[in-house]
């Protein structure tokens, strides 16, 4: 993404000709990076599990 462009990452603003636009969480990054430089990002993600765990078995579900 150029300086120049939009926060979708189109010049035009017309991201119906080029792919999708951002979402609103995407669209505070671009600007924060804009605004601020380089900026850091944490992605924190949960899973529920229902029943038996097996750490071994999920384990090897994750290194897939």
């Amino acid at each position: 993404m150029s300086a120049d462009s939009g926060p979708d990452g189109h010049r035009g603003g017309n991201a119906s000709l080029d792919g999708f636009p951002l979402s609103t969480a995407q669209r505070g990054i671009w600007f924060a990076q804009h605004l601020l430089g380089d900026v850091p990002l944490t992605i924190a993600q949960y899973l529920d599990v229902h029943g038996e765990f097996d750490p071994e078995i999920f384990a090897d579900a994750g290194a897939e």
